[in-house]
C-alpha cells in the first residue's frame, strides 16, 4: 500500500507540476492576449479620437466661415444702401433739370409726341415726366403770381 501511495503521490505531483506549467503557460498566453487586445483597443480609441478631432475641426471651420460670410454680407448690404442713398441724392438735381427741360419744351408748345421724338423718350416716359414736373414745379403763370407780386 505504501508503494501505491507513493506512486499515487508521484503521479499526482507530476500532474500538479504539469498543471502548474500549463497554468503558467496559459497565464503567459493570456497575458500576451490581454496585451495585444489592449494595444488594438488603444489604436481603435486613438483613431476614434482623431476622427472626433477632425469632426470638431470641420464644424469649427463651418461655423467660423458662416459667421465671416454673414459679417461680409452685412457690410456689403450696408455699403450698397449707402451707395444707393448717395446715388438717389446725386441724381435728384439732374432729374429735376430734365423735368424742367421737358416742361420748357411743353411750354414752347411742343406736343408730347414731338417731345418724345426729339428726346428719344417713349410717350409714356414723357407723359410721366411732364405730369411729375407739373406736380413738382408751378406753371409759368403761377410762378409769376407767386414770385412776381
Amino acid at each position: 500500500m505504501c508503494y501505491r501511495l507513493r506512486l499515487l503521490t508521484f503521479l499526482l505531483s507530476i500532474r500538479v507540476t504539469n498543471f502548474l506549467r500549463m497554468t503558467r503557460r496559459n497565464s503567459a498566453v493570456r497575458a500576451e492576449a490581454i496585451r495585444r487586445a489592449r494595444q488594438v483597443k488603444q489604436e481603435r480609441d486613438a483613431a476614434a479620437r482623431r476622427r472626433e478631432l477632425a469632426v470638431e475641426s470641420a464644424l469649427a471651420d463651418f461655423f467660423e466661415q458662416t459667421a465671416l460670410a454673414e459679417a461680409l454680407r452685412t457690410q456689403a448690404e450696408a455699403k450698397v444702401a449707402r451707395i444707393l442713398d448717395d446715388m438717389r441724392e446725386a441724381i435728384m438735381e439732374p432729374q429735376a433739370k430734365t423735368r424742367a427741360a421737358l416742361r420748357t419744351l411743353a411750354e414752347l408748345r411742343e406736343t408730347r409726341t414731338s417731345i418724345s421724338a426729339l428726346t428719344g423718350l417713349s410717350a409714356a416716359e414723357v407723359r410721366a415726366a411732364l405730369d411729375d414736373a407739373a406736380v413738382r414745379t408751378p406753371v409759368a403763370s403761377e410762378r409769376a403770381v407767386v414770385g412776381g407780386v
